[in-house]
């Protein structure tokens, strides 16, 4: 791959969520690549990549952290994790998946968001498309991480 497509996502996030939820995220840590077991937190949305290039962005978080964040997304109190926060961190995924497909090299499309909810979630990453990773917090909503993995065809 001949871009830095996390920060194209890194980017998109940053983006999506100054103008949707008046918080900048900013990078806390290093980048990191990982394939194999890869541990996610509670609640994840996943969403691919398809056309010129096939992968998939992930934003993962604490269900707390989940809950404050689509809170101030849906302007209401959440204090519980339940569709509509889910149905928010699909939201979100969405549209930083679409602004980051936006920025790619080549034309890409995405597939349908999915969430991963539960303690103790794992995905598998195989060694061709390796996942890269960054974690971002707000002051309001915490931690969370980005991730993608994509390969062009």
């Amino acid at each position: 791959m001949n871009f830095d497509y996390l920060q194209d996502c890194m980017d998109a996030t940053v983006n999506t969520y100054e103008k949707m939820l008046g918080n900048v995220p900013v990078v806390v840590g290093e980048r990191y690549t990982q394939t194999g077991i890869i541990n996610v937190h509670d609640v994840t949305a996943l969403i691919g990549f398809n056309g010129d290039g096939l992968g998939s962005l992930l934003i993962s978080m604490s269900q707390e952290n989940a809950m404050k964040t689509i809170s101030k997304f849906l302007y209401t109190e959440l204090t519980e994790v339940d569709d509509d926060v889910l149905d928010g961190v699909e939201e979100i995924a969405n549209i930083v998946a679409g602004a980051a497909a936006a920025r790619f090299k080549f034309k890409t499309g995405l597939g349908l968001p999915t969430i991963l909810l539960g303690e103790k979630q794992r995905i598998h990453g195989n060694e061709d498309a390796p996942w890269l990773f960054i974690t971002m917090k707000t002051e309001a909503f915490g931690e969370f991480t980005l991730g993608a993995t994509l390969k062009e065809v």
